[in-house]
């Protein structure tokens, strides 16, 4: 009768030995430390899509630690599961880490108010057609 060991951690060693059991754990630490990346770059970033990332990188965190620690209790080393977790775990990381990269590259239209001349239109009031009118004559009088 085979009788497990009643922790995935030991199962591991103890049936593929040290070296799997060290890779299987660095496989979660660097999964872990990429999230923390993740969540710390979109933290206060207030843009839709960065605050997708944000919570998609905590969920994936959350399932994370809890498979950890339920391992300690749980034979489940070769079972789909806590491979699908990791795995699940990873594509959130990198595919996060992708689309605040691409996020980050994207040129943004200038904001009014940044220089001192569109500060001035929008103060001195009018509708946006006459904001927009003003600042482009002006700018076609800067380059003559």
């Amino acid at each position: 009768a085979y009788l497990g060991t009643h922790n995935s951690y030991t199962q591991m060693s103890s049936e593929a030995g040290i070296p799997a059991l060290l890779m299987w754990l660095g496989i979660m630490v660097v999964t872990w430390r990429s999230l923390t990346r993740l969540i710390r770059a979109t933290r206060h970033d207030s843009r839709p899509k960065a605050r997708d990332i944000h919570l998609a990188a905590h969920a994936a965190q959350v399932c994370l630690g809890s498979l950890c620690p339920s391992l300690v209790f749980i034979t489940m080393a070769y079972d789909l599961f806590p491979h699908m977790v990791i795995g699940l775990v990873l594509v959130v990381a990198y595919t996060g880490e992708r689309e605040l990269r691409e996020l980050n590259a994207q040129q943004l239209p200038p904001v009014a108010g940044w220089n001192r001349g569109d500060r001035e239109i929008l103060l001195s009031g009018g509708s946006p057609a006459q904001q927009v009118s003003r600042t482009a004559g002006r700018g076609a009088a800067a380059l003559a």
